[in-house]
């Protein structure tokens, strides 16, 4: 660790009490907060109220913990356990939930899939800022239309709420 780092390091966690030792076996992570996970919530929201779409949605943060969830237009239970599931997809492989599918095609895909989990409809999409994957939004309950996902429309429209600059 050179001087500038060490330096800075004791700046930064100074104040927490750790030792630049300490603060050197500390890594903080990019996640998605309270505060983004509503305004996703209030962007596919707007879009399912607008649309008359039953709709359930989870976000979760870059650890997989769920952060917000609402049922919108009274969305079944179907639909918040599969926007689930898809958000959880999503965040495991780092893609939108239905780009997965493809790796179903081998037996080792197939066995990785089914041993965690992973649910590869369409509607899950990650997060990422920064080039990192900082959360998870999934949807769920909106019958696809000619083809087209809705789920997956809804929240692309909560992450646009988010303004994120273009990956």
């Amino acid at each position: 660790m050179t001087i500038l780092a060490s330096v800075l390091a004791i700046a930064a966690f100074g104040s927490a009490g750790l030792s630049p030792a300490s603060a050197q076996s500390i890594r903080s992570t990019d996640t998605l907060t309270y505060a983004g996970a509503k305004m996703i919530i209030a962007g596919c929201e707007a879009m399912a109220l607008k649309e008359d779409w039953s709709v359930g949605l989870w976000v979760l943060d870059s650890a997989g913990r769920p952060i917000a969830a609402a049922a919108v237009n009274d969305a079944s239970e179907i639909g918040m356990s599969t926007a689930r599931l898809k958000a959880e997809t999503a965040l495991r492989v780092g893609m939108p939930s239905e780009d997965w599918s493809r790796f179903l095609e081998t037996p080792s895909g197939q066995r990785t899939s089914d041993q965690l989990g992973l649910f590869t409809a369409p509607g899950g999409l990650p997060v990422i800022a920064n080039g990192k994957v900082v959360g998870a939004v999934g949807a769920g309950g909106i019958m696809p239309a000619n083809g087209v996902s809705l789920d997956r429309k809804c929240v692309q429209a909560g992450i646009d709420a988010l303004n994120l600059p273009a990956r």
